[in-house]
């Protein structure tokens, strides 16, 4: 210092430091308190100007430790890489500030081996971690006598062993990491505001331990050390969503191994909590949006909730975006979202789900180098994908890929890895199958070795290992088919029967098992030239199939596969049990729609699978016949053809309408339903017991006798009341009529002349006339209809006319293709020839149950309600005779209420207070039939979905003046009738006229004049909505008259009572 004139000169720095000081801290606190920025930006200004003044020395040691805790804060605001490069070069210039010997030494050892590692989790640079252990060690070696930064040491030298054993896999590692933490803790007394931290970092080694060792005194202290931190965490702390998240993962883990739903709804109700409190840019963020979709989609799996499973696909969705290209976690984001996606195919059996997962598992695989720990599994899974989509759509190259994939996981395993059986099963699997469609035999030797060497790693007492017997067995099947070396066939049996004989008895993999011992047992039927073996293999054989399909403790969806089988088999060796296997799938099927929570699902899940025939019904009801019971083929018919209907009552799914009546068997019911098909538990017998007596139950209750059961044929042919109801049954096996009368027995008419490739092409051409070129379709229609008189129409009416006047009315129930041809108007159109319309009044009905609904409490009516929907006052898009068209309405019925201009939501706010509908707009039909539509004012659209959920009382006739509105898709479940008619069907409508293609908009005037004056008589006699079929064929007589083109006149079908 220099003296002048007796007066000290102090430096600036000593005048500065104090204030600069000050004001840091002061900005400090209360960016703690009020987190502004502006704060955080004033207290890092301040002490950066306090650093620069610094020379060197401990004072600048300790403002570069001032500033580097500044600069973390806004890291952790959301900050990057660059801020903990600035940090960790201040630590290594206060580390060179503070030689060995100083007393502050211990503190930038600990501050850089803390940033160094926190490089380490954002870069994964193995390096880094190296050095962070290192500088850690080299901390906890000086013995300091501070207890707290003791402390400080040992939990962050605690946590980079720990880290290092997730790269390594070096127990001591982690070891070394649990026991620093307990020597923390022991310095960290109750009510140290660090403990927290300590118990956190216990409680996720402790995890990561039980992870290991699979211990369940870990995972229960992981669970404890959670809970101690969580209470010790005040509400405001910032690390309380991470503390939070913790111990959700441990309850998960947890709920894995003991199966407590209590853990597992804690643990999403905790990550919920955790994600409420991590606002977007929150660093922890990204890790909550990852567990809290897991635990939801385990919750799925226990419930089968559809809705779990779109939350988790949806939150799956906003966890990727966190991890952009060239983010080191991206892969595993990525292969979450594939496995929840994939689920998704699972349940509902979109084709679109199994190719997004499929893309983002080959995603995932691209980001992943040959090295990386997790390459095998998504290997395993894209092959699992694979092999999924390979039953959807069986081709050699998909078989390839699988077998190219599970090929390269083998290479990448190690021979211990615990993985490395499930992949030899899965390349057995694949060969298999390959080299059923390639019969190339290497594949075949390939195979028998691969499940050989699978057995052997899943040894006696394995889970797999009963399974891995029974393919193994079925392999060496396949090869006894290409060798005929009987000593195949008797080692596959040996194989078979020990697997069946090593399950306990409820265990659910018992009907897989019994399937594939019934069909090695028929395999020995066919070689057995003994005298008795009609009475033993084949007896034998048929028992296993009866006892695979009715074991309660597997899945429905398990049972449903085995009764195909079953069918399969009876028909191939013509056993008797056919009908009592057919019978068996129907129900199973049946109450496994029931866990489907809407009929738009059920409709997909029956449309896209492939395990469910979609000749299924029909296939049953042509067994029935063959046995001579036509009563059990109308049943069979009625339930599988109208899987999701026909268990409505006033068109309200069945859950539905129990709720109202006793909402507890309800609840019960979904509950049972969903366990049994997606909880993955040891009882499931329990459970399918108390769904059966749960059921029982139900059908005690007044209306619901046949509650998810076949409705009983004596009940059936009270539709028949009115008139004879054919229904029309179309199977591979057998082309029959049978004639439903309300008083006496069946009939039967055989129809061998019916062709099904002809019969698909007919209703190619009815279900898109556009596909014929122009000016052709009425030429092609009177063939087909001709061609349909000669080997459909004709036989039944030869059948029925002697007993029945003409002019009477009847009903068509047709199936498979006949339900997108025009049968009403069959005839050989020859002159002074009579054509069906001539002799009889049509009409279309789905099921025989939905034409019972339709004819209940229906009362005739004097008052004309009649509401009219139509399409008008849009410029280009008006159809040119809507005009007109109301007016004739008018003129029969002016009390008529016509909708202009309304939209969806106020037309189904209207339709319950009308008896009778008439909607004059455009129809669409779409390839997903349930968002076929009608277009209304403003192009808003009025869904067939919506028609469905609509719920009209008053409901009794509807008019359907538009396109398409009869349509039936021939690609989608033919045995199902879903277009716009049958939904105001279902909604309550007892009788709906409808389209079978595109209407002309110029017949619309002339239809509508001549319907409504046959249905409102200038006498004033009571309108009666059943005249609707006669009036209708009134209307086509007339056009007929006046030389209106076939196409024009066939198009109309009336539909109902």
């Amino acid at each position: 210092m220099k003296i002048l004139n007796n007066i000290l000169l102090i430096p600036l720095f000593y005048i500065q430091r104090p204030w600069l000081t000050h004001r840091g801290l002061r900005f400090l606190k209360r960016f703690d308190e009020t987190h502004e920025a502006e704060d955080l930006d004033n207290a890092i200004s301040q002490i950066r100007r306090l650093v620069s003044l610094c020379p060197n020395g401990s004072t600048r040691a300790t403002s570069l430790d001032l500033l580097s805790t500044a600069i973390r804060k806004r890291f952790d605001q959301g900050g990057n890489v660059e801020l903990i490069e600035e940090e960790i070069s201040m630590h290594r210039e206060a580390l060179k500030l503070r030689p060995i010997g100083n007393p502050d030494r211990l503190i930038s050892l600990n501050n850089l081996s803390e940033t160094i590692r926190v490089r380490f989790e954002m870069l994964g640079q193995p390096g880094d971690l190296e050095e962070s252990i290192d500088y850690g060690r080299q901390g906890l070696a000086l013995e300091p006598s501070d207890p707290d930064q003791r402390a400080k040491s040992l939990s962050s030298l605690g946590i980079a062993l720990c880290m290092h054993f997730e790269h390594n896999g070096e127990m001591d590692d982690l070891e070394s990491g649990i026991k620093y933490f307990h020597q923390a803790l022991d310095l960290r007394p109750v009510g140290h505001p660090k403990r927290r931290g300590v118990l956190n970092d216990l409680a996720t080694s402790m995890r990561t331990r039980f992870r290991e060792t699979s211990d369940m005194n870990d995972l229960m202290k992981a669970v404890e050390f959670g809970r101690d931190a969580l209470d010790a965490c005040p509400a405001d702390d910032q690390q309380r969503p991470l503390i939070i998240g913790n111990l959700a993962s441990a309850l998960l883990t947890r709920f894995t191994q003991n199966g407590s739903l209590e853990d597992l709804e804690e643990s999403i109700d905790l990550n919920r909590q955790a994600l409420a409190s991590q606002p977007p840019g929150h660093p922890d963020r990204p890790l909550t949006l990852g567990n809290l979709p897991i635990a939801i989609l385990l919750r799925f799996g226990e419930t089968g909730r559809m809705e779990d499973l779109e939350d988790c696909i949806q939150l799956f969705r906003e966890s990727l975006l966190l991890f952009p290209e060239g983010h080191p976690d991206r892969a595993m984001a990525l292969s979450n979202i594939s496995s929840a996606i994939l689920t998704r195919f699972q349940q509902a059996g979109r084709i679109e789900d199994s190719d997004e997962g499929i893309n983002i598992l080959r995603e995932t695989l691209r980001l992943l180098p040959n090295d990386h720990p997790y390459r095998a599994e998504s290997l395993m899974n894209l092959a699992a994908a694979m092999l999924q989509r390979f039953e959807l759509a069986p081709t050699v190259e998909a078989l390839d890929e699988v077998v190219a994939l599970d090929k390269e996981a083998l290479e990448v395993l190690p021979p211990t890895h615990t993985y490395r059986a499930t992949v030899l099963h899965s390349y057995a699997e694949a060969l298999g199958r390959r080299f059923k469609l390639s019969k190339d035999l290497g594949d075949l030797a390939r195979a028998v070795s691969l499940h050989e060497e699978a057995l052997e790693l899943w040894p006696p007492g394995h889970p797999e290992h009963c399974t891995s017997l029974k393919d193994l067995a079925m392999i060496i099947l396949q090869r006894f088919e290409q060798s005929g070396d009987e000593g195949d066939l008797k080692k596959a049996l040996e194989l078979i029967t020990n697997a069946e004989e090593e399950l306990p008895a409820d265990h659910p993999k018992h009907t897989d098992i019994r399937v594939a011992l019934a069909t090695v047992l028929l395999r020995m039927h066919s070689i057995d030239t003994s005298d008795n073996h009609d009475s033993d293999y084949l007896s034998k054989a048929f028992n296993f199939f009866e006892h695979a399909v009715n074991h309660s403790s597997a899945s429905v969806k398990a049972r449903f596969t085995a009764a195909l089988e079953w069918i399969s088999k009876a028909r191939e060796y013509r056993h008797t049990s056919i009908i009592q296997a057919y019978t068996v799938s129907l129900t199973l099927l049946t109450r496994f729609l029931v866990a489907t929570p809407s009929v738009e699902l059920q409709h997909k899940f029956l449309r896209s699978t492939s395990t469910i025939p979609k000749t299924l019904a029909s296939d049953a009801a042509a067994a029935a016949i063959d046995a001579e019971q036509l009563d059990v083929a109308i049943e069979f018919l009625e339930q599988g053809r109208s899987m999701l209907w026909s268990e409505m009552r006033n068109f309200r799914p069945p859950l539905e309408q129990l709720r109202e009546v006793n909402p507890t068997f309800a609840d019960e019911l979904q509950k049972l339903t969903t366990q049994l098909e997606h909880q993955a538990t040891s009882n499931h017998r329990i459970l399918s017991e108390r769904l059966d007596d749960l059921l029982s139950q139900i059908r005690k209750l007044e209306g619901f006798a046949n509650f998810l059961s076949t409705v009983p044929f004596h009940t059936l042919r009270a539709a028949a009341a009115e008139g004879p109801i054919i229904v029309i049954n179309v199977s591979q096996y057998r082309c029959d009529a049978i004639v439903v009368y309300y008083s006496c027995d069946p009939g039967l008419v055989h129809l061998p002349d019916i062709d099904l490739s002809t019969l698909a092409e007919s209703a190619s051409h009815c279900s898109d006339p556009k596909s014929t070129k122009a000016g052709d379709f009425s030429k092609r229609l009177r063939q087909i209809l001709q061609a349909l008189w000669k080997t459909v129409v004709n036989p039944i009416v030869d059948f029925i006319a002697p007993t029945l006047p003409l002019k009477s009315r009847i009903w068509w129930c047709p199936t498979s293709y006949l339900c997108a041809v025009p049968l009403h108007a069959a005839g050989p159109y020859l002159p002074k020839q009579r054509n069906l319309p001539d002799l009889f009044v049509s009409s279309y009905t789905s099921t025989l149950s939905v034409l019972i609904s339709a004819r209940a409490q229906r009362a005739e009516i004097v008052i004309k309600d009649l509401f009219v929907i139509a399409d008008v006052g849009r410029p280009g898009s008006e159809i040119p005779s809507v005009q007109e068209e109301l007016r004739r309405i008018q003129m029969h019925n002016q009390a008529a209420y016509l909708a202009f201009g309304e939209n969806a939501n106020n037309i189904l706010t209207c339709l319950p207070q009308y008896r009778w509908v008439h909607f004059a707009c455009h129809g669409h039909r779409e390839q997903e039939s349930f968002h076929s539509w009608f277009q209304l004012y403003g192009n808003d659209r009025l869904e067939l979905i919506d028609l469905i959920h609509a719920r009209l009382p008053n409901a009794e006739l509807a008019f359907l003046s538009a396109c398409h509105t009869a349509a039936v898709d021939v690609q989608g479940t033919p045995d199902e009738v879903i277009h716009l008619a049958s939904a105001l069907q279902f909604c309550g409508f007892g009788g709906v006229i409808g389209t079978l293609w595109a209407m002309a908009d110029i017949d619309g005037p002339d239809v509508a004049d001549d319907f409504y004056g046959s249905m409102f008589p200038e006498n004033g006699s009571a309108a009666n909505f059943k005249n609707s079929a006669v009036a209708l064929n009134n209307v086509t007589k007339e056009m007929r008259k006046r030389k209106v083109p076939l196409d024009r006149w066939v198009n109309f079908v009336h539909i109902g009572a």
